[in-house]
C-alpha cells in the first residue's frame, strides 16, 4: 500500500542512487533540500543538490478488479483505492570548484543516470528506504511494489523560468542546475 510517504521514499532512493553513482568520483556528496540552505563552505564542495520543489496532485483515481491494471500489486492482491496520481518536480544542483570545472562534471554523472530507463529499480528504492539515514522516516511507503515504475523525465525551464527560480533564493547566485519531472506516483488514501 502507498502513503503520503511516497514523495520522501523517492527522494530517498533518488538521492541513494546518485551516491552510489559518484561515490568515488570527485569525492562527491549528495544533500537533499533547498539551494539557498548550502552554506557557503559545501558550496565550494563537489556535491549534487535534490531539490523537491512541487508536487502536482492528479485526479483521483479508482480501479476495476483486473489484476493486470493498476489495481493489482506485484503480488497480485486488490488494491483499495481510492488513488491519486503525483507529479514531483525537482531541481538538481551541482557545486564545486568552477575552475576545475567540477559542477559540469557532476552533471556528466549524474544526466545518464537519470535519464537512462523508466527510473529507479524496486531494489534501489527499497535500499534507499532500508539502508539509508531516511529509513525511519518513509516506511512503510509501498513504492517498490508499483505495478507501473516511475518515470523520470527531463524538465525543459525556460531561461525566464529559471531566472524567477532562483529569484526566490535571495542573496544566492546562479549555479548550474537541471530540472525532471518524476510521474506514475501513486499514493492510496488510509
Amino acid at each position: 500500500m502507498n502513503n503520503l510517504l511516497v514523495p520522501a521514499a523517492f527522494t530517498a532512493a533518488l538521492k541513494a542512487a546518485l551516491q552510489d553513482a559518484l561515490s568515488g568520483k570527485l569525492s562527491a556528496k549528495v544533500t537533499v533540500g533547498r539551494p539557498d540552505e548550502i552554506s557557503e563552505a559545501n558550496r565550494q564542495v563537489p556535491s549534487v543538490n535534490i531539490c523537491l520543489f512541487q508536487v502536482e496532485v492528479g485526479q483521483p483515481l479508482r480501479f476495476v478488479r483486473d489484476a493486470d491494471s493498476l489495481t493489482g500489486t506485484t503480488q497480485g492482491s486488490l488494491g483499495r483505492g481510492p488513488w491519486a496520481s503525483l507529479n514531483l518536480y525537482y531541481l538538481f544542483t551541482f557545486y564545486g570548484n568552477e575552475h576545475r570545472l567540477e559542477p559540469p562534471r557532476l552533471l556528466n554523472i549524474v544526466a545518464p543516470i537519470l535519464n537512462t530507463g523508466p527510473g529507479l529499480s524496486p531494489k534501489t528504492i527499497e535500499d534507499a528506504v532500508d539502508d539509508r539515514e531516511y529509513g525511519d522516516y518513509v516506511a512503510p511507503h509501498g513504492l517498490a511494489r508499483e505495478i507501473e515504475a516511475v518515470r523520470i523525465s527531463p524538465l525543459a525551464l525556460s531561461e525566464d523560468e529559471m531566472s524567477k527560480f532562483w529569484s526566490v533564493f535571495l542573496h544566492m547566485p546562479y549555479r548550474l542546475s537541471v530540472a525532471y519531472l518524476a510521474t506514475n506516483i501513486f499514493i492510496e488514501a488510509e
